[in-house]
């Protein structure tokens, strides 16, 4: 998948980051005062006092106004961060001070909060400033003996901060973009079951509404066929007579027509099927496409596998997988389904190309699909397929055979046949 140095969260809360900085500047007061007096070593006041000053204000700033901000300034609050405790630590010793490794506090922040283009221009900045540091820093005035550093020592810890703030940083981001990738693809899988459960419920709405007008309505026919029958051709009201009836009866088409499908619908999903003609119907619904495969489906022992019903979760995770073998097929499609005493398994099998070594490695994570760009394919097929089917206890194996992909579903048998409508 390709990356993308921009993408950030579009409005991020500056709670934790002004958190930190009160616990930092409260330990930089303590530190000013505990220097001399415990380890006597004095230090400059008046510049230190300044700077943490300056903290404390910018803490007081951005707990006035705004806690949700841009991306953009929270770059401003970490670049204020930054070159403030590089200031505390120049009058401190610079890299001779171990608490430089406090630079990584706000680096760290800043690469699980902001984009890779934001995080770099951070970590220029901290380099930047701790190269001054190093060989430019206010000198400490060390207690006799005073310690005595090589350049070399100081050059070889000037090189390991570099490489940790780096590399550290870097690796907090990559875990942050992926938890925020696995996080939107949760959300977009929420979203499709909402839409699919809200398809359903005026489905069934439908079908009361069928239920709870065909009685009326039938009346109103009845009565309004009788006044018909009645009444003389030369009757003023004859022709309302035959319009009201008319329009009764396309009302009760209407109806019906409205009532068919989604009466299907709900009765095929409440009523338990054999396994593999819960698979038919959801290879019927999930392979239409304009390239003629043929999907077939099929099982050497049909009369062992369970009945079960047509849970949400099932239909539309199979019908996925069915979906996207039917997009990379050549010519044919085959679901095979086997039951044993232990354990229920179907196998989705296409004469396609079968997956590459790079889809093969990070299958199953979202954003991955070598069509991402193209016709709305967004890479949350397979991820929200393996999330659904996982939840109802299954287990999958994603594998090339010599002549296609192959996915592998199997649950325990118990697991399946406890499956209900309401799962």
């Amino acid at each position: 998948m390709p990356i993308n140095v921009y993408e950030h969260t579009p409005n991020i809360l500056t709670t934790p980051l002004i958190v930190m900085r009160w616990i930092v500047s409260i330990a930089q007061l303590l530190a000013i005062g505990a220097s001399d007096a415990l380890f006597s070593i004095p230090l400059p006041v008046q510049p230190l006092l300044l700077l943490v000053a300056a903290s404390f204000a910018t803490n007081l700033y951005a707990m006035t106004f705004r806690r949700q901000v841009s991306e953009s300034v929270l770059r401003w609050y970490f670049v204020f961060d930054i070159i403030q405790l590089c200031g505390f630590l120049f009058f401190t010793g610079g890299t001779q001070n171990p608490f430089c490794l406090l630079l990584l506090g706000p680096l760290t922040m800043a690469a699980s909060l902001l984009s890779l283009y934001s995080l770099c221009l951070l970590i220029m900045l901290t380099v930047l400033c701790v190269s001054v540091m190093s060989f430019g820093a206010y000198p400490l005035q060390w207690p006799d003996p005073a310690p005595f550093l090589s350049p070399s020592y100081i050059h070889s810890s000037w090189f390991a901060l570099m490489v940790a703030f780096i590399f550290i940083s870097f690796i907090v981001w990559r875990l942050a973009m992926e938890t925020r990738l696995v996080n939107a693809a949760l959300v977009q899988t929420r979203a499709i079951l909402a839409e699919r459960r809200r398809v359903s419920e005026l489905g069934a709405l439908a079908a009361a509404a069928v239920h709870e007008l065909g009685s009326p309505l039938g009346t109103i026919a009845v009565i309004t066929k009788e006044m018909e029958l009645d009444t003389h051709p030369d009757d003023p009201f004859a022709d309302d007579i035959k319009i009201l009836r008319e329009q009764t009866e396309k009302c009760k088409k209407i109806l019906a027509d409205l009532a068919i499908n989604p009466g299907k619908k709900m009765e095929s999903m409440a009523v338990p099927m054999r396994l593999d003609r819960v698979l038919m119907e959801i290879a019927t619904e999930s392979g239409g496409n304009n390239r003629n495969i043929a999907t077939h489906v099929t099982s050497r022992v049909p009369d062992n596998l369970p009945k079960i019903a047509k849970t949400a979760n099932l239909e539309y995770g199979i019908g996925n997988l069915i979906g996207n073998a039917v997009s990379y097929a050549r010519e044919k499609v085959t679901i095979a389904a086997e039951g044993t005493a232990e354990a229920i398994t179907v196998i989705i099998s296409d004469d396609g190309p079968g997956f590459t070594p790079g889809t093969l490695q990070a299958i199953g994570q979202p954003y991955i699909s070598t069509r991402e760009g193209h016709a709305n394919h967004m890479g949350l097929g397979i991820f929200i397929s393996v999330s659904l089917l996982e939840g109802t206890g299954a287990s999958l194996r994603f594998f090339n055979a010599p002549t296609g992909a192959v996915v592998s579903v199997t649950w325990p048998r118990s697991v399946l046949e406890g499956m209900t409508a309401g799962q």
